[in-house]
């Protein structure tokens, strides 16, 4: 008995160490996005009366909310950057196009280097109600910005003139692989 215990201890220990190993990112920034009335573009804030909490609505096709905007300083440049997103959502469409999407803006030029969706219709569950999703996306090692670059990550409504797209939560963490 006590030897399958052992065994177990040392086979977490073991898968422990080899995931903690793997992954050899290090996070520059953590960012939660919290809903300020005077930074609304498309969005509105709506209060869950069930759930007693504020979200994001979304109802204008191709509208787009507050941004979570980080600063990519320069000992970042020719560094592989992951961005992770994470939050919940939910929609009224089982085609939506809704996606948080994150651009790489160019501190210099004001030029869009970068722009990658990840698409939130292979996350829900169901129409209508919260769905958790998260998701990443790697970032190639060539920024041609001299000083920085920004990284913007936002909530995106789809084209569709009938969707209601809400999100809350919306979380991003960026790493670098040094």
């Amino acid at each position: 008995m006590r030897k399958s215990y052992f065994f177990l201890f040392l086979l977490f220990w073991s898968l422990f160490f080899l995931m903690s190993c793997d992954d050899s990112y290090v996070i520059i920034n953590q960012e939660r996005l919290v809903p300020d009335k005077k930074k609304f573009i498309d969005d509105n804030l709506l209060r869950d009366s069930s759930l007693y909490f504020n979200y994001l609505s979304y109802s204008k096709p191709g509208a787009h909310g507050q941004e979570l905007v980080f600063k990519v300083k320069e000992i970042y440049k020719n560094k592989k950057i992951r961005i992770i997103v994470c939050g919940k959502f939910r929609t009224n469409n089982i085609y939506s196009k809704s996606t948080i999407t994150t651009a790489v803006l160019s501190g210099n030029e004001n030029k869009v280097l970068i722009w990658k969706p990840i698409f939130l219709k292979y996350a829900y569950k169901e129409i209508n109600k919260w769905s958790w999703y998260k998701d990443s996306i790697d970032l190639n090692e060539t920024f041609d910005g001299k000083e920085y670059n920004y990284i913007n990550t936002f909530a995106v409504l789809g084209d569709v003139n009938f969707e209601k797209f809400d999100i809350d939560s919306l979380s991003v963490t960026i790493k670098y692989k040094p």
